[in-house]
């Protein structure tokens, strides 16, 4: 477990438990073995403080633009890490979880939806006649929305140890948290839903309640997902969903196909309480050189019918975006017409606000040396993988 990090209520941190003597050690062990065999956990740990973080600098106060993290005690932490490490070996090596969900075990990495993102894009643009839509999906507060009923049940659909299931089941209904403000601690209050930012468990616990969804829309593939142009001798490859942790873009070759997709996802969001802010998800359509007009020229197609400028998205009406207008997934900017004009803009503004914020500053070369490697350099490396 990392040092300098926040303790609990209790305000013991890592450092403690890391010089503390063997007597301490045994006595931890055998308060872990009593938690697995009781099935409870001690009620201390149900007790939690939360900072609200501003997400901006001008943040107005509002509630909304804060990202509440939860100071739990760093005891409980190393409880559940010992049992999350667990459970990712065993659902990383026997590839339990099926959805194209490229986050939380050891060896997935933004690198995979980025690279498959790229190549989709650029396949569709050689591709004659090419079609390709893409969601990109902004779901709001995504662990504030996981309750237990929808949890358990997930977990019981993976046959997930129950002696497990019960000590989540009694961690996660027995809350109590206080928030931090300038003016002390409020009073404590009960913690009905949501996973706890900060929790050790909490991105795998997502990563498995939200893979009943991406299973469901990956077996939809075939009649909806993108095929890129398939090389001699191997299987043309298929997708329609891709998602790092909460971040999906949803995938699919015709209008009829993407909005499938979004009555499946729907449904799902509806029965779990999941909120969508579909005023900030997006519609990208990419076209193939044949299929490819200016917009003047879309609006009377060879059969004369209107080429559509919406899809729909519940009861929401999404706007299809222009293809020269970029939009941020996963840190880089992809638009319909995938071109890196977009990326190089934006990074030109970046860079300009990264050496602003010591422009006119003494400074030695040290630090410009360690400002350029360590910020720099490793922002354009990543900002242009769309690119490169």
């Amino acid at each position: 477990m990392p040092n300098n990090k926040a303790a609990g209520p209790s305000k013991i941190t890592y450092e403690c438990w890391k010089h503390c003597p063997d007597k301490v050690i045994e006595a931890i062990t055998k308060l872990f073995n009593q938690i697995l065999h009781s099935q409870k956990a001690p009620k201390e740990w149900k007790r939690a403080n939360i900072i609200p973080i501003p997400k901006s600098t001008d943040w107005g106060k509002d509630i909304d633009k804060t990202r509440p993290i939860t100071l739990l005690e760093t005891l409980r932490k190393i409880f559940t890490k010992i049992l999350t490490n667990r459970i990712e070996i065993i659902c990383r090596t026997h590839k339990v979880l099926r959805g194209n969900n490229c986050s939380v075990l050891k060896g997935t990495s933004t690198h995979c939806p980025i690279s498959i993102i790229k190549n989709i894009l650029e396949d569709v643009k050689q591709t004659p006649g090419g079609d390709l839509w893409i969601v990109l999906q902004d779901m709001r507060k995504a662990y504030d929305s996981v309750g237990w009923p929808a949890l358990r049940d997930s977990l019981h659909r993976i046959k997930m140890n129950q002696a497990y299931i019960h000590i989540m089941e009694d961690i996660h209904l027995n809350r109590r948290s206080s928030v931090i403000t300038a003016h002390g601690l409020t009073s404590p209050y009960h913690v009905q839903d949501g996973l706890d930012q900060g929790e050790t468990h909490a991105p795998i616990l997502w990563r498995i309640y939200y893979d009943p969804l991406l299973s469901a829309i990956g077996k939809l593939t075939n009649t909806t997902g993108y095929a890129m142009q398939q090389v001699p001798g191997q299987s043309t490859p298929v997708i329609n969903h891709l998602a790092f942790v909460d971040d999906t873009a949803w995938i699919a070759k015709f209008k009829d196909a993407i909005e499938t997709i979004l009555r499946k996802a729907e449904t799902f969001y509806n029965r779990n309480d999941i909120l969508i802010n579909k005023s900030k998800t997006v519609c990208i359509r990419a076209r193939g050189k044949s299929n490819r007009r200016s917009r003047a020229a879309q609006a009377i197609p060879d059969d004369d019918q209107p080429i559509p400028d919406t899809i729909t998205f519940g009861e929401t009406v999404i706007p299809i975006s222009p293809p020269d207008r970029a939009h941020r997934y996963l840190g880089i900017w992809v638009s319909g017409d995938n071109s890196a004009v977009h990326t190089f803009n934006r990074l030109v503004l970046e860079l300009d606000a990264i050496y602003g914020a010591f422009h006119n500053k003494p400074i030695t070369d040290k630090t410009a040396t360690y400002i350029t490697n360590a910020v720099a350099i490793p922002t354009i490396e990543y900002r242009t993988k769309a690119h490169t």
